[in-house]
């Protein structure tokens, strides 16, 4: 698998979503790193992404729902085992399920396979609600999809969190 450190030339090979979520890092200030590599639309095909990046906290989303609304996005460790039972009753909901592509793609503007909590800047409506694991929030090196699933973002986990906030 060959994986490349984005070396910050404005080249035209970055599609427009990633050159504008960039763009908007920047403006907050917010240091960041982007490597290019082959699609991982699931965290079982990232193994080698994960081996080849320094160390820091790869992720894994999930976008689930209960009764339809609202969607929530799940950002963990990759490696975290996530009891479903604990986390909808933290929420107050007996069961979640899975959002389907269609709404993930509606509320978020990335496809399934590109899940990230920098999505939510494309949340206008405010339909997603982020729950994001605490060390992942205060990891110091974080790994996330930058909306699309053939590169990798490393920044801090305060600012990852900052900026889905702001």
């Amino acid at each position: 698998m060959t994986i490349t450190l984005w070396n910050g030339e404005a080249d035209g090979t970055l599609p427009p979503a990633v050159a504008h979520l960039l763009h908007q890092l920047d403006d907050l200030a917010i240091e960041w790193q982007l490597w290019r590599h082959p699609p991982t639309p699931r965290v079982e095909d990232a193994s080698a992404v994960h081996d080849a990046l320094p160390n820091g906290i790869h992720t894994k989303n999930l976008c689930v729902t209960a009764n339809d609304d609202p969607l929530y996005l799940l950002t963990c460790r990759a490696n975290c085992r996530v009891s479903w039972q604990t986390v909808a009753k933290n929420l107050g909901t007996r069961r979640l399920s899975f959002a389907d592509e269609a709404r993930v793609l509606a509320c978020l503007g990335v496809a399934v396979g590109s899940v990230t909590p920098l999505a939510v800047m494309n949340d206008t409506h405010h339909r997603v609600c982020l729950l994001m694991d605490s060390q992942v929030r205060n990891g110091g090196c974080v790994y996330v999809h930058p909306l699309v699933n053939d590169m990798t973002l490393a920044l801090r986990g305060e600012d990852l969190w900052r900026f889905a906030c702001h």
